[in-house]
């Protein structure tokens, strides 16, 4: 998960969701589909600006401009910060690593046979029942476009270079080659999942490396000498090749847009001059988007379908919230890809992580039942424009992988799924190339979803908004390649978009009060409640009673908890406006979240709290509530919606009205402060806010009269309208700066002033 701004996106192999804030920058994306890069950098120049990129492969140029420069036919993007945060699972699993002795990792020849039943890291993929007709990927070549690939001893015979790139590609600025082991560990982890060739041996008895990895996966007993059993740690295609393509740099861990599309546009060079024959991408990364297609991100993707590349995707940890995919994955033309939860590979976590702090028995406790599940934190549908979100799923919860230090250790994210299903396809090239067939990146993708097991997870976890067309199955894929099954596949599934399902419509002057019937959640089990927000909505209240998680914090590392997530209408991976872990034996039966036009507050038997202070929204106001993944047993709750829609006209001095917003341009207006003045609150409002699809977003910065400089707390959210509100603002005439920070569409916009 990534930071741009106050939204986070997809970025980490473990799970985070940090929010980070950058401040806007003057670097922008310019995609100018009509016009040539020679027309956009003369226009640039001629603003005093700077070309600082030209993508050779999309119609898109990165510059350095005035926040108030236009051009006629283009769309104008900031070339956001890109940071990764460290990992933060909500249970506060840190970084684990089970340290190894050298001479406990077996890689290539000396693995010896590999036993397809006992390939246990990606079993669940069926991909060892083919690795012989496949050549286990040999010739294919998979772009892992991340934070760089180390030749760590599992993945050493993978990691290829391409001529004039020995060292792979780095789009950053900091000078260290992709390949380097300074380089942030989580493009290592993902290369691991598609490629890796070694096994790690554990002496019988071990505590609690062998108890933890008996607990849930196969070993082969004595394969490292007596006493010594193994455990194959084997990627889907592990003869595939990887190019490494770095675009977070070292150190800091951070980049730009610009710097990932840089990348992007290295490989679709190496392919389209033939220098390299990449056939699949990998972006384990993604971001927030207020269109869902269309942004810059789409252009590339674009121009490698028609260049003969897959590009698979991350779908994001944003879940279990709906509309919450990430972009690049709600591009048409890329592959994205859900996180499943297997047991044995939780099992073996839950039991080492335990076994490390006392805990034994950890693994049967946290995951007590067999079915594979969604997990929590990935990202579901629909997109904003009505597909399913997700196309296909793979594991990604406790992926066990080398780490880039060559030690070994679990993460989990959409990272670690996207990676997986990269190497099923590197497996359909393989099949191909060592056939003579054709390869198009169409027939891979239909090939991979006509293949996709739409009932090897548990039943609650089916929809399409969750799994998309179902669990990777790569024997079924390369049947339905070889057969000529999967042709014409609807690849597109689309389900409608996302719709209120309590209350119906917003009416002014109404009150409505909806109680659901009791509900009962097995763990990693979800509930949705989707309440429309209109222009006269004043409140909305979700009143828990009943809530019943059983007690079992005597015996479990992590207690039986209920997670409450609540977003307002902002959609995609923007990070959910608050998350709250429940448990009925500490804080009582009850729960009640108001949510205000200003203060979200939670109340329970012990006192009420502020969450957030936010304007109420228009659009769509999501509740998800799920038994946390964690869990031992079923939690229960009644829950009851209400809402009023009795809001006052809106209050205060109109300073502008129906102003138009330009892209990225501003408007400038002052306002006169007057004396004595305790609180002065400035409300932005506009036309395309997150009631409308594609959404628009406007920033205000207010200019403190004093200083001359931008004052205290700005409207540079994702939150639509936009609020200010200044305390003891000194007098005078105070500049309200309307900046167009995303307007893919014209938009009106109307300014208020209120003092008190």
């Amino acid at each position: 998960m990534a930071c741009i701004r106050n939204l986070c996106v997809t970025l980490v192999l473990l799970l985070g969701l940090a929010p980070g804030v950058a401040a806007r920058s003057p670097d922008v994306l310019i995609v100018h589909d009509g016009l040539s890069s020679e027309a956009v950098a003369a226009a640039v120049t001629a603003a005093g600006g700077v070309v600082t990129h030209v993508f050779d492969n999309a119609p898109v140029t990165a510059a350095r401009v005035d926040s108030a420069f236009a051009l006629s036919g283009a769309a104008i993007y900031e070339d956001a910060v890109v940071t990764i945060p460290g990992g933060a699972d909500p249970h506060g699993f840190g970084p684990v690593t089970l340290a190894t002795a050298p001479d406990a990792v077996l890689t290539g020849a000396d693995l010896g046979a590999v036993d397809p039943a006992n390939a246990a890291n990606y079993l669940y993929t069926g991909a060892a029942y083919v690795w012989d007709v496949t050549a286990m990927g040999t010739g294919a070549v998979v772009a892992v476009v991340d934070t760089g690939v180390a030749p760590t001893s599992c993945i050493a015979h993978a990691v290829t270079g391409a001529p004039g790139f020995p060292d792979g590609y780095n789009a950053t600025d900091d000078g260290i080659p992709a390949t380097s082991f300074d380089n942030h560990f989580h493009g290592t982890s993902v290369a691991n999942v598609i490629a890796s060739y070694c096994g790690l041996c554990f002496p019988v008895g071990t505590v609690p490396h062998y108890a933890a990895a008996v607990s849930g996966l196969p070993l082969v007993p004595d394969a490292c000498g007596p006493g010594v059993d193994l455990l194959n740690l084997l990627g889907v295609a592990p003869l595939a090749q990887i190019y490494p393509v770095k675009v977070l740099r070292a150190g800091s861990g951070d980049g730009t847009l610009s710097d990932i599309f840089a990348g992007l546009d290295h490989v679709l060079t190496l392919v389209r001059t033939g220098a390299l024959d990449v056939r699949v991408v990998n972006l384990s990364l993604g971001f927030a988007t207020m269109q869902d297609r269309g942004d810059v991100s789409d252009r590339f993707l674009r121009a490698f379908a028609d260049a003969g590349v897959l590009v698979v995707a991350a779908a994001g940890n944003s879940g279990p919230k709906p509309n919450s995919v990430a972009a690049p994955a709600t591009a048409l033309d890329s592959l994205a890809v859900a996180a499943a939860d297997f047991a044995p590979s939780s099992r073996f976590f839950y039991e080492y992580y335990g076994l490390t702090f006392g805990y034994a028995g950890m693994g049967l406790v946290m995951r007590p039942t067999d079915e594979t599940r969604i997990a929590n934190f990935s990202s579901r549908g629909p997109t904003s424009d009505g597909r399913s979100g997700p196309d296909l799923a793979a594991h990604g919860s406790w992926s066990f992988t080398q780490d880039i230090n060559g030690d070994f250790g679990w993460g989990s994210g959409t990272s670690a799924a996207s990676p997986a299903v990269a190497g099923g396809a590197a497996l359909l090239v393989g099949y191909a190339l060592a056939n003579g067939l054709p390869i198009d990146p169409a027939d891979l993708r239909e090939a991979l979803l006509a293949g996709a097991n739409p009932t090897a997870v548990g039943e609650s976890w089916r929809g399409l908004t969750t799994q998309g067309a179902g669990l990777l199955d790569v024997p079924a894929s390369l049947d339905a390649l070889v057969m000529g099954t999967a042709s014409g596949y609807d690849e597109t599934i689309h389900v409608g978009v996302l719709a209120p399902n309590v209350l119906g419509t917003p009416r002014a002057g109404d009150t409505r009060i909806e109680e659901l019937e009791p509900t009962t959640l097995a763990p990693g089990e979800t509930r949705d409640v989707v309440v429309a927000i209109g222009d006269v909505t004043s409140q909305v209240v979700f009143q828990l009673d009943a809530v019943d998680t059983p007690d079992n914090s005597a015996w479990s590392f992590v207690p039986n908890t209920l997670e409450i997530h609540v977003q307002g209408a902002e959609r995609t991976a923007l990070p959910s406006t608050f998350s709250i872990y429940y448990a009925s034996y500490t804080y009582g039966p009850t729960v009640r979240l108001d949510v205000l036009d200003g203060q979200w507050i939670a109340s329970t038997p012990f006192g009420a709290s502020l969450l957030v202070e936010q304007p109420m929204q228009p659009g769509l106001l999501k509740l998800t509530l799920a038994a946390d993944y964690t869990n031992e047993s079923p939690v229960s709750f009644q829950l009851t919606v209400a809402r009023a829609d009795d809001a006052p006209p809106p209050a205060g001095e109109v300073v502008l009205d129906n102003v138009r917003v330009p892209q990225w341009g501003q408007v400038i207006a002052a306002v006169e402060v007057p004396p004595d003045t305790a609180v002065a609150t400035f409300d932005l409002d506009w036309t395309r806010k997150w009631d409308r699809f594609p959404t628009t977003d406007l920033d205000l910065y207010l200019i403190d009269p004093t200083t001359g400089a931008p004052s205290g707390p700005t409207g540079a959210t994702f939150a639509a309208p936009e609020r200010v509100m200044v305390y003891d603002p000194a007098p005078g005439v105070w500049y309200a700066v309307l900046v167009g920070y995303e307007v893919p569409l014209p938009t009106r916009a109307t300014l208020r002033a209120t003092f008190e």
